[in-house]
């Protein structure tokens, strides 16, 4: 019960910051750089895991990155503009 408490408290917090930034910044601005910091803080725990051998780090590393990379794609071109 403890984890979920916490993790509703760091989603809520997480929230009004990228309000707050999206206000002063711009919206592209906030997401391009929370993707950005989100995804080295992966990279991070990946390049940890392999350097200590830890298989699980290692294994959860590789899935962000695959998919870090189809979420990238589903970005790259917006609802608006595909053709059904």
């Amino acid at each position: 019960m403890t984890y979920g408490l916490l993790a509703a408290l760091g989603w809520g917090v997480s929230t009004l910051l990228a309000a707050v930034a999206a206000r002063r910044i711009g919206t592209l601005r906030t997401v391009v750089l929370g993707e950005a910091a989100g995804l080295t803080g992966y990279l991070i725990v990946f390049l940890i895991g392999a350097i200590i051998g830890h298989e699980a780090l290692v294994g959860n590393g590789a899935t962000v990155l695959d998919g870090a990379v189809v979420g990238r794609r589903s970005w790259s071109r917006p609802a608006a503009r595909c053709r059904q």
